[in-house]
Parts: structure tokens; C-alpha cells; sequence
């Protein structure tokens, strides 16, 4: 019975390269609520303004990295883009 459930399984594909800025960014979220919950007050402004940059700082790193290495970003793609699919009107 596994079998037969496996073979008509198809697990989906996800792009993490595409995911990283999304991760990283909610990553100094959770992290900027346990320095709210657990640092001393006298220290979490530098604590959290430190979390913010550096979380905003490496997920316009990670987006950069993305647009570089993804071959099949929409920019790559252009012709794509000026297809119009069969049965389609343009409305002005």
C-alpha cells in the first residue's frame, strides 16, 4: 500500500534561494521578541536597533546572492514575459 501511495506522491519543490531574504528577516523578528522578553532594559535598545541591521544587511545580501545565481529568475526569462497566451485580447 506504501508503494502505490508513494509512486503517486509528489513532493514540491521549493526554491530556498529564493526563500533566504523571508527567512532571514523573520529569523531577527524572533529573535528581536526574545531580546524584548529576556535582555535588561538598560541594553535592548542597542540590542534590537543591532538585530534590525543586521537581519535588513544580510537579507539584501542574500537577495543580492539570489539574483545572481538564480538562472531561471524572471529576469532571464524576458521572452516569457512577451507571450501572450491563445485566446487572450488586449482591452484599451
Amino acid at each position: 500500500m506504501t508503494t502505490a501511495l508513494s509512486a503517486a506522491f509528489t513532493p514540491a519543490t521549493l526554491d530556498y534561494v529564493a526563500l533566504l531574504p523571508v527567512l532571514i528577516i523573520f529569523s531577527a523578528a524572533m529573535l528581536g521578541v526574545l531580546v524584548e522578553a529576556f535582555v535588561p532594559r538598560t541594553s535592548r535598545y542597542l540590542a534590537q536597533v543591532t538585530i534590525t541591521l543586521v537581519g535588513i544587511v544580510a537579507a539584501m545580501a542574500a537577495l543580492a546572492f539570489g539574483a545572481v545565481t538564480l538562472p531561471t529568475s524572471i529576469g532571464s526569462n524576458r521572452s516569457a514575459l512577451r507571450e501572450k497566451p491563445s485566446g487572450s485580447r488586449v482591452v484599451a
